[in-house]
């Protein structure tokens, strides 16, 4: 099995910023490219963010269908390989190096974690992409801050989640884009609004709120690279009531006004 360098993709990697013990790098696949689908790992821990495109990924412990807006991490040296790849396809990816993880006292198993705690952490490598461009005398405070804040170490032990939490998740991303009150999940899914209320934060990142408006922007992210969509057009498309509602929360997930995004 290959292990990849720091900043080594299979694809063709058109930017990279490192900084302070990070580094951010954004890989194209265009049409027509010949892919490599061996197991291969990476020498350091990274997320992944899928810009555009989607792939099927498959690891040790199984198969996933990896879709433009999801998330997802790697541990250092984890195998994994790629196939099935939509074309063009485009990755930021968000790497990890071990000074940087020992001097913020972070642990891979805390930065696995993050993704199904924090809804913040889903959009990390944007928004630390974001700070390296500004590249200021605080750049390196703010990037510590934004990782650490993101990344909240898991619960010691953790229940399996009950089946209607499974339920609960495929409904919202059917319906990402519609209003979905916390009585009607419940019916949809079979238990009371108040057992819903009490147990979602500990299966979702966030609150209900919360995981909707990360899944609209999201969604939101692909629309806006590759659609010529208004702006207007995408707000109300993602179930914003107008534009500038959908300004403010993207830029809040993200970091970046939507401008700065679509040049990446």
């Amino acid at each position: 099995m290959k292990i990849l360098d720091p900043a080594t993709y299979l694809g063709t990697r058109t930017s990279y910023l490192q900084a302070h013990g990070l580094g951010v790098s954004i890989t194209r696949y265009p049409p027509g490219a010949l892919l490599d689908t061996s197991f291969h790992a990476h020498v350091n821990p990274h997320l992944t963010l899928l810009l555009q495109g989607g792939t099927l990924e498959k690891r040790q412990r199984g198969q996933y269908e990896r879709r433009a807006g999801e998330t997802v991490f790697f541990h250092a040296g984890e195998g994994h390989r790629n196939s099935h790849t939509l074309l063009p396809s485009k990755n930021i990816n968000l790497e990890f190096e071990a000074r940087f993880m020992q001097t913020c006292g972070l642990s891979e198993t805390a930065m696995a974690g993050a993704l199904k705690s924090n809804p913040n952490a889903a959009f990390l490598p944007l928004r630390v992409h974001a700070e390296l461009l500004a590249g200021d005398a605080g750049t390196a405070d703010s990037i510590a801050m934004l990782v650490l804040n993101a990344i909240n170490p898991p619960p010691a032990t953790r229940q399996a989640p009950p089946a209607w939490i499974k339920r609960a998740e495929e409904l919202l991303r059917d319906r990402w884009n519609e209003p979905v009150g916390l009585e009607e999940l419940a019916a949809a899914v079979g238990v009371h609004p108040v057992t819903l209320s009490r147990y979602f934060p500990r299966y979702f990142p966030g609150t209900l709120g919360q995981y909707l408006r990360k899944l609209r922007i999201a969604k939101a992210l692909t629309l806006i690279q590759n659609t010529p969509l208004s702006l207007t057009q995408i707000a109300y498309e993602c179930g914003f009531c107008d534009q500038i509602h959908f300004t403010r929360t993207f830029r809040e997930f993200t970091g970046m006004l939507h401008k700065t995004f679509k040049k990446m």
